[in-house]
């Protein structure tokens, strides 16, 4: 089918009986504004809803309705752009992707099982969260999420590797924008989206993260999460899987001796994880050998 620009695909509480393949375009999933915060509306409102995801070239949706018999739609879907799309009936659905999901998802369960925050999961647990979770391929130098901007979801790396940036403004009114870290597979971020789930909260992004490469992600949105399951173990395990942002003063340092000892970004942040991590070993009677085998410390 082609659809123009504004055409509702489907409306939350609808009969979940189709499966939809997005060929070209962008579509936007939307809620009512009273199952979100005052404080999101104004940035995410369309009329009466407010935008949770969109959707573009070659993701899917639906296909939990197709599989689950009297199922409803929890969220509306509405075309940002023109949007070629294919649609099958739960029928069609079942006979033509249904092993194909199902193939799919134990390759998702498995990746979930690596991860520090599924450990205390059980089987069942683990797939019935891996099963809302969306596979995503994002080209190199695209942004995965982007600081400054709300951000609904947590994505974790399956393959390929992320740069995770902050932009900071020193007192001069001069930007920087400042390497924090790299992720690879099996890191996460957007984990803001999980360590307030069941909270409806629509957070802004500190950092940007931008693919180095061509990246695969799973990508589990807010509403979608178990949030009866998310507890503060698995939130520690998440929190501790995520990259820490330093404060701005912190970031403003880390630049300013960046160029004073002319190394790259990537060089000094290794370095200062070193330090780190080298007080906290000295502290339980450990020695740690430094980036590059050799001691290297700073006058601060």
């Amino acid at each position: 089918k082609r659809l123009a620009t504004g055409f509702r695909i489907c409306n939350i509480g609808d009969a979940a009986n189709h499966f939809f393949v997005i060929y070209s375009g962008s579509v936007s999933v939307r809620v009512p504004k009273h199952l979100v915060d005052n404080n999101v509306v104004a940035r995410r409102a369309v009329g009466l809803e407010v935008v949770v995801n969109i959707m573009h070239d070659g993701e899917s949706f639906g296909e939990i309705g197709c599989r689950t018999e009297g199922c409803t739609r929890n969220a509306s879907c509405v075309t940002e752009t023109p949007v070629e799309i294919l649609v099958l009936d739960r029928f069609s659905y079942l006979a033509t992707f249904d092993a194909f999901t199902k193939q799919h998802n134990v390759a998702k369960e498995a990746f979930c099982e690596s991860l520090a925050c599924f450990q205390n999961w059980s089987e069942k647990e683990v797939s019935a969260q891996a099963s809302v979770m969306r596979e995503t391929t994002i080209e190199r130098g695209k942004h995965i999420v982007t600081q400054g901007e709300s951000n609904t979801a947590c994505y974790f790396i399956t393959a390929g590797v992320a740069h995770v940036f902050r932009t900071v403004v020193d007192e001069g009114g001069a930007s920087h924008r400042v390497l924090l870290s790299k992720l690879s597979t099996g890191d996460c971020c957007g984990e803001q989206a999980l360590l307030n789930v069941g909270k409806r909260h629509i957070l802004i992004s500190n950092v940007s993260v931008v693919t180095d490469v061509k990246t695969r992600v799973l990508r589990l949105d807010q509403a979608q999460a178990l949030s009866t399951r998310w507890g503060k173990a698995d939130k520690k395990a998440l929190r501790q899987m995520a990259v820490a942002v330093p404060i701005d003063s912190k970031i403003l340092q880390i630049e300013a001796d960046r160029r004073k000892w002319g190394v790259t970004q990537g060089e000094l942040m290794e370095r200062i994880r070193f330090e780190e991590a080298e007080k906290n070993a000295l502290g339980a009677g450990k020695a740690l050998c430094p980036p590059g085998g050799a001691m290297h410390h700073f006058d601060r």
